[in-house]
This record gives C-alpha cells, structure tokens and sequence, in this order.
C-alpha cells in the first residue's frame, strides 16, 4: 500500500503582477490627465460605498478618449490575455476585452472596502503614484467566509 500524499491545487487565486516597460512616462501622461479628469468631472463616488475618495466609476466619462489611458488600455489587454492564457481560458473563441475602466484617487487615511466586481473573470489595478508609507493592497477570499481560520 502506497501511504504517500499528494497535494493538488484545486482552487487557486492567482495574481499577476506585471511590471510595465517606460511606465514612468506613461504615469507622468497619466497623472496629467487624471488631474485634467478631476478639474472637469465631478466625484460620482456611489451612495453605497462606505469610503472616502475621488471616484469616476459612475461619471460616464471616456478616460479613453486621453491618449494616456488608450496606451495603457492596450498593456491591459496585452496583460489580460498572458493572463488568460496562462490560466488556459479559450481566448480564440473568447478573446479578453475590458468592459469598464475608472479613477479612483486616494488621500492620507482614504480606504476602499471589501468589495468584488461581479460579472468579471479577470479584475485588474494599475497604479500611477503609491507614495512611500501609503497603503496595503488587501485581496479578500470570498472562500474565508464560508472556512474556519485555524491557528497559526
């Protein structure tokens, strides 16, 4: 009789992390527009949300009308599709696309809550400034609800 274990990854979370060639440029286009975005749309931070921030996620604004946002729109979607096709999703068939894109500007001691983005196979962040100091990524399991926390 054969006692050895085997251990299978049946459920995994995977992240991607990417690092972006000429990133600085492109976040120094970014940034610009970003503040050209906030001087002309109003926060539509959603009534629901329990946190403090400068959001477009409700504005109906084009941020890819900016040449900054389509050019880092395009790496999104180059990402997406390593992504997927790491992941063995039919990109022929059903190739990745993006179906929205917002803003979300944070200050000293702003958060965002626990949240997911129904209706998404891959949700993605792309970062144009992190200060020194400022705050953790957290990603939340909705598998944690339903599981005991052992010791550890």
């Amino acid at each position: 009789m054969n006692n050895a274990a085997q251990l299978h990854s049946l459920f995994p979370t995977l992240v991607q992390i990417s690092e972006i060639d000429s990133a600085e440029a492109l976040n120094g286009d970014l940034e610009r527009d970003i503040y050209d975005v906030m001087k002309t749309t109003p926060n539509s931070l959603p009534d629901a949300w329990s946190c403090n921030l400068y959001t477009t996620i409700s504005s109906g604004v084009d941020l890819f009308r900016y040449d900054s946002f389509r050019r880092l729109g395009k790496l999104i979607g180059k990402e997406s599709r390593r992504f997927a096709v790491s992941m063995h999703y039919d990109i022929e068939n059903f190739p990745p696309r993006m179906t929205e894109c917002w803003i979300n500007v944070y200050g000293a001691g702003d958060g965002q809550e626990a949240h997911v983005h129904q209706n998404n196979v891959i949700s993605g962040i792309y970062y144009v400034k992190a200060p020194e100091g400022c705050g953790q990524l957290l990603l939340h399991s909705t598998f944690a609800d339903v599981m005991l926390d052992p010791p550890k």
